[in-house]
């Protein structure tokens, strides 16, 4: 196995983990909540070990999207040492926003 990258997550995107986590706790309980956390976590697993799997999603960036569900996609861009962290986003919004 790939040694694990460190990562490091945009101020923009732990804004959205926060919002995530705080909307999940008031309107879905602690139950579903820590099973997004899981899943979030073990998806931030797989990238920071194989990056490469996952698509490249920009013409003019090297930025790549990993889907935790359907409500939700991170998107990283990967370097030698490092996964970059740019957004955990709301899958519901327009695309086009992770690129602004």
């Amino acid at each position: 196995m790939a040694d694990k990258k460190s990562v490091v997550w945009s101020s923009r995107a732990n804004l959205e983990y926060t919002n995530l986590i705080d909307y999940l706790l008031n309107n879905w309980g602690l139950i579903l909540t820590k099973e997004v956390i899981s899943k979030i976590n073990d998806s931030i697993d797989r990238i920071t070990t194989s990056s490469e799997q996952f698509p490249i999603v920009s013409q003019t960036k090297p930025i790549r999207k990993c889907v935790i569900s359907k409500q939700t996609s991170i998107f990283f861009i990967s370097s030698l040492e490092k996964i970059f962290i740019i957004s955990l986003f709301d899958n519901r919004q327009n695309p086009d926003k992770i690129f602004t």
